[in-house]
């Protein structure tokens, strides 16, 4: 049986690799313009604040997951009303991803493959990984990782040659309302998803403390996300990037390397099928752990294939086409922070408020 138990690097990498999932393919911090790359920057600041609580749930409580937590702060009932939320949403997000990954495959590459198809392979990678145990993508993150830096930076070097500065001009028209807009799904979309991660810190095995992990994950992946927006910017501009479903995937589309070296573009797709399937595994893991909480099962892995079942079938009948599914995204944004800041502020609230009536009582006996 493999230890369930991760180290810092690897907590890291797998929280880069999980934000840059489908946030990458849908571009949907766009709404702004070409003020979007001031709404990523925007997004980046917000979430700071937000994975300090998350690292601070942590610290108060070692090796305890929110599951754990809220059933501890809030007893059986509310626990569990917290526990069936908080899976539901992760289970919700997992279908998310897989939709959004089946739509870009079927739109940039397969046109004729049922999306079905190509769930179940996403699927399958998920659930094997969950059985075999989180170190296995610990470890997988590990190797992969500095292929993926290197690819990213590799292919925006390649448009450098068609970016067109005047396409950020003119700057902070936007209305300020559109602006934050961009900022809030750029921080719900993906940076403030960290929040599964806390279900994850419970089997990471590191001296380094949860914040500089969380902080350090959440930058690097904020500014390859930020070099990517405002490369699709600057090669594509306005009004063509808006009318596009996947403009990350389009602006290397058209680079052309001495007439030899041209449709790189799968190499871009490489790299967001990688993201993927870190994505959707983290979310199955994560539901995997709460509902079996919820049922008091003793080996949480044994949903893994119910769940996957759920997420896969779920996924290709979600909507019609790909137009609704980038409609759904702008409304991700409004019931989200429900779960990325509100459950954990409350909790590390009354953790922070226990933690000081026991050093206060520990004072007074004198110990």
């Amino acid at each position: 049986m493999v230890n369930e138990e991760i180290n810092g690097r690897q907590v890291v990498n797998m929280i880069i690799l999980f934000l840059l999932g489908s946030s990458l393919v849908t571009g949907n911090s766009m709404v702004a313009e070409q003020d979007s790359w001031i709404s990523v920057l925007i997004g980046i600041a917000m979430s700071v604040p937000v994975v300090l609580i998350y690292a601070r749930l942590y610290t108060l409580a070692p090796k305890q997951d929110l599951f754990d937590l809220s059933y501890q702060i809030f007893g059986k009932i509310g626990g569990a009303i917290i526990t069936i939320l908080f899976s539901v949403y992760t289970l919700h997000l997992g279908i998310l991803v897989i939709k959004d990954f089946t739509e870009y495959i079927n739109v940039v590459s397969l046109p004729e493959t049922p999306q079905l198809a190509n769930a179940i392979c996403i699927g399958l990678i998920a659930y094997f990984t969950v059985i075999k145990g989180i170190e296995i993508l610990g470890r997988g993150t590990y190797f992969v990782m500095p292929f993926v830096v290197f690819v990213v930076f590799l292919l925006t070097g390649f448009t450098f040659k068609y970016m067109d500065i005047n396409n950020l001009k003119p700057i902070l028209t936007q209305d300020i309302g559109v602006i934050f807009n961009g900022a809030l799904s750029a921080f719900t979309f993906p940076l403030a998803e960290t929040v599964l991660f806390i279900n994850v810190f419970s089997v990471v095995n590191t001296d380094k403390s949860p914040a500089s992990l969380y902080l350090t994950a959440v930058l690097v992946s904020g500014f390859i996300l930020f070099v990517l927006v405002i490369g699709s910017i600057m090669v594509l501009g306005f009004p063509l990037v808006s009318s596009l479903y996947f403009p990350s995937y389009s602006d290397v589309r058209i680079v052309d390397i001495g007439n030899f070296l041209s449709r790189i573009e799968v190499l871009v797709s490489a790299n967001y099928i990688v993201f993927g399937l870190v994505k959707v595994t983290v979310c199955l893991y994560v539901s995997c752990k709460g509902f079996a909480k919820l049922f008091n099962l003793g080996n949480f892995k044994m949903l893994a294939a119910p769940l996957t079942l759920i997420m896969v079938i779920t996924s290709t009948i979600l909507y019609e086409n790909t137009m609704k599914m980038f409609n759904h995204i702008q409304y991700y944004k409004f019931y989200a922070p429900l779960f990325q800041i509100v459950i954990p502020l409350i909790i590390m609230i009354f953790l922070q408020v226990k933690s000081k009536k026991q050093n206060a009582g520990k004072e007074e006996s004198g110990v």
